[in-house]
């Protein structure tokens, strides 16, 4: 026998992953972005300001740090390891409550890819904490007195040349991984102005868009502020979590099964002139492309050098309110403000030769509406009954793949008013300096300019808003997702794509509002949610798509705090000098709606 002849027993052969399900249509098209390179990334990231009581300001003995830190400098493990603890317990029962976040993927490059359940989630692979070196800085006191204190700092530039790096980078898992990652840096010590803190975590959770869309992304950081607060409280014991130990959590066979695809979900019901409409325009062959006038012909597909430009700005919460205002005094809302504001900034800058007219689109959520629907209700009872689906869902608050698109058309007399507006301000503010150049129509918007142009643009966004209402009024009726059964291979579609003019100039993605203070059992008399952990920044970024819109805004808020907006497009697609007046015209556009709103509430 062979161990008689020293030979060691074979190894038994570890079992590979069960196929949970097959991935529907929309994760199909998703996948197939991703593994051609197409699209790379996407990012939110929160800022948590953790409870002073949890972490004291002074600092404890140097020592060195746990698997999976990197640090510039001595990590802290006395104090910053109970904290650690907590968040990743409160991650791992996030992880546990969303199935989508301990699936693999297995074929990627099949035509019919599965998902595939995985026994266990290693924290070690995807949770990396990212720890400062000491400094010095100022905190205020509950008695008002200013003190200096020491911390440890992490500069934002530090945050956002990560979040640029990783937007170039898929975030693949695999058939033996989930497809996701958390970046953490740890900031010590309460920063100016803030009071009943002891520091922060900077979160950045990135994922592979076959698993979730950015609705789900929002979704983890609420639930994952919700249990840190829950077990604000719990320590040793108390807060052991059984099926998380030395950073592996292990998935219990009560765990959650994987949610159904949208397509298993809802029907999508097209009309006949819909679907010969869209199927010719989407699907007719290169040499049978004609000229549509909103094409972005401007901006041909090139598909290397794969390359980010990203930019963001910040709009506090009393602009921003005064900005939600105006929306609503001019039946719009802030989707439809930006689409409008990104149109009349392209509009300013793009040669009519180049851009007659133009076109954007916006990224829909459809969990409200099939929260409501009654198909998707009878699928999920049946699919309970079949016992493939656990208890209750709430739809409205499932990490998966739920969305859908809107197009709009700015039209060549739209276009063409805009830039005769933008034209006759110019002569007021030819003596005006100019900080930003492009387009035929001058620098970035003046006042005159956005005086000249204000009327069109409340007109336009309200149109704009009414079309993205009549889209959810519509529900599920003649949308493009009804016509992808007629594509047999994604990969094939999107390369057939890259030989067409771009279809799209401009595109919105908005997360709306994170709930970044909620109630919880540590809620003093500082405030509602005064000793609790709370979110106080969110800013939401994703990598351009090749073959889809030149320029991406992507709007995000915190609630009673600061709206940020950051914009992506790939280098080669646009030149940098238009995406940063783009981008500026949009932030001076803001600031004077919100600036003057607030004037008019004094002056009254």
């Amino acid at each position: 026998m062979g161990s008689e002849k020293g030979d060691k027993p074979k190894a038994k052969a570890k079992a590979r992953p069960r196929i949970v399900r097959p991935l529907g249509y929309l994760e199909r098209y998703e996948l197939a972005m991703l593994t051609l390179g197409y699209y790379r990334n996407s990012i939110l990231t929160c800022r948590y300001l953790i409870p002073a009581a949890l972490l004291p300001l002074s600092p404890a003995p140097s020592s060195t740090s746990e698997p999976g830190s990197k640090t510039a400098g001595p990590a802290e493990p006395d104090t910053l390891s109970p904290i650690r603890l907590a968040f990743e317990r409160a991650l791992a029962r996030v992880v546990l409550a969303h199935p989508f976040l301990r699936v693999g993927l297995r074929g990627e490059d099949r035509r019919k890819p599965d998902w595939v359940a995985l026994e266990t989630v290693d924290f070690r692979r995807h949770v990396e904490w990212r720890l400062p070196t000491a400094t010095t800085t100022t905190a205020t006191a509950a008695d008002g007195k200013v003190a200096a204190v020491d911390a440890e700092v992490w500069p934002d530039a530090e945050v956002w040349a990560t979040v640029r790096e990783h937007l170039d980078v898929r975030c693949d898992g695999g058939e033996d991984a989930p497809s996701w990652k958390v970046t953490v840096f740890v900031t010590r010590g309460a920063q100016e102005g803030e009071q009943g803190v002891g520091g922060r975590l900077d979160v950045l959770f990135e994922w592979g868009h076959a698993h979730t869309d950015g609705i789900s992304a929002k979704i983890l950081h609420e639930d994952l502020l919700r249990h840190l607060n829950e077990h604000i409280n719990d320590s040793g014991a108390a807060g052991r979590l059984p099926e998380f130990a030395d950073r592996v959590l292990t998935v219990p066979p009560s765990a959650p099964t994987l949610l159904p695809s949208l397509h298993t979900l809802c029907r999508f019901p097209v009309s006949a002139g819909y679907a010969l409409a869209t199927l010719w325009r989407e699907l007719r062959p290169t040499p049978l492309t004609s000229y549509v006038a909103t094409q972005a012909r401007w901006s041909p597909i090139r598909l290397q050098p794969y390359a980010t430009e990203y930019r963001q700005f910040a709009l506090d919460a009393a602009p921003l309110a005064a900005v939600l205002r105006r929306c609503r005094a001019h039946q719009t809302t802030l989707t439809g403000l930006l689409q409008t504001l990104i149109a009349v900034a392209f509009a300013r800058r793009i040669p009519a030769a180049d851009a007659p007219a133009l076109s954007g689109g916006t990224i829909l959520n459809l969990r409200p509406i099939m929260a409501k629907d009654e198909g998707a209700r009878k699928v999920l009872r049946e699919l309970r009954e079949k016992g493939e689906v656990d208890g209750e869902v709430d739809l409205a608050r499932a990490m998966a793949n739920y969305v859908t698109s809107l197009h709009h058309e700015f039209g060549a007399e739209l276009v063409a008013a805009i830039r005769a507006h933008a034209t006759s301000a110019g002569a007021d503010t030819a003596n005006e300096p100019k900080e930003h150049n492009g387009g035929e129509n001058g620098g970035a918007s003046s006042t005159a300019a956005i005086i000249a142009l204000e009327k069109l643009v409340w007109q336009t966004a309200e149109r704009v808003r009414t079309e993205i209402q009549g889209k959810l009024d519509q529900g599920f009726r003649n949308d493009l997702l009804g016509l992808v059964w007629a594509v047999s291979d994604y990969r094939t579609l999107f390369t057939d794509i890259a030989k067409k003019p771009r279809s799209s100039s401009f595109a919105i993605t908005n997360l709306g509002v994170i709930d970044g203070s909620p109630a919880g059992p540590a809620a003093s008399a500082e405030g509602e949610g005064g000793g609790n952990w709370r979110i106080d920044r969110a800013v939401f970024s994703i990598s351009p798509q090749s073959t889809g819109s030149v320029f991406t805004l992507c709007p995000v808020a915190v609630k009673g705090g600061q709206l940020w907006v950051s914009c992506n497009w790939q280098a080669c697609a646009m030149d940098k000098a238009l995406g940063d007046a783009v981008m500026a015209d949009i932030e001076t556009w803001l600031r004077h709606f919100g600036r003057e709103a607030e004037e008019r509430e004094e002056a009254a």
